[in-house]
């Protein structure tokens, strides 16, 4: 059951506060964890043990973020009146579902990573969630590449979008930019 009634009559022009802040807190986390990946490897031993350990944390906080994004975009957030040409309106929402899609598949491999290394999944020493699976190093290998690669492709659809965004602020000035900004 949706909390969205009578949503066809309401006029809205911005996302409200809680669906852009679970926004741009995704995409910050989603930008730190790429950004870890890329560096633990250049930064010495410890510090990259380090680095690891809070990108497995922060993949945990990007779960919930992820989780409490999807509920509150079911069940109460309100999608700005669309003004733009139908075929836009499809692609734009074709991409968004990709983008969870694929955050959902990259965040069950990560942790399925981990997992098929036979180690817990620890959430900054606090909590610690054991596998579901029996370990199973012969996944490693094919867990490994979905991660690695499907990070890739996020950031790459990601700045697609953001790319988008500001082209449709600078160059369209059609207000779209403007609904997740407030």
């Amino acid at each position: 059951m949706s909390m969205k009634l009578g949503a066809e009559a309401q006029t809205v022009r911005h996302y409200d506060g809680v669906t852009r802040a679970l926004h741009w807190l995704m995409a910050a986390q989603i930008v730190a964890q790429f950004v870890l990946a890329l560096i633990w490897d250049d930064v010495g031993e410890d510090l990259g043990h380090s680095l690891v350990r809070l990108h497995v944390s922060l993949g945990v906080c990007l779960i919930v973020t992820l989780v409490l994004r999807i509920v509150w975009r079911s069940v109460f957030s309100l999608s700005p009146t669309e003004t733009l040409p139908r075929m836009q309106v499809k692609l734009s929402h074709g991409v968004h579902h990709l983008l969870y899609t694929m955050m959902v598949v990259e965040l069950a491999a990560g942790l399925s990573k981990r997992w098929a290394r036979g180690r817990t999944v620890d959430v900054f020493g606090l909590i610690h969630i054991p596998s579901p699976f029996t370990y199973a190093p012969d996944l490693r290998p094919i867990i490994s590449f979905t991660h690695e690669w499907l990070a890739w492709a996020i950031i790459i659809l990601a700045a697609g979008h953001g790319l988008m965004a500001l082209f449709h602020h600078f160059v369209l000035r059609d207000g779209v930019l403007r609904r997740m900004t407030g």
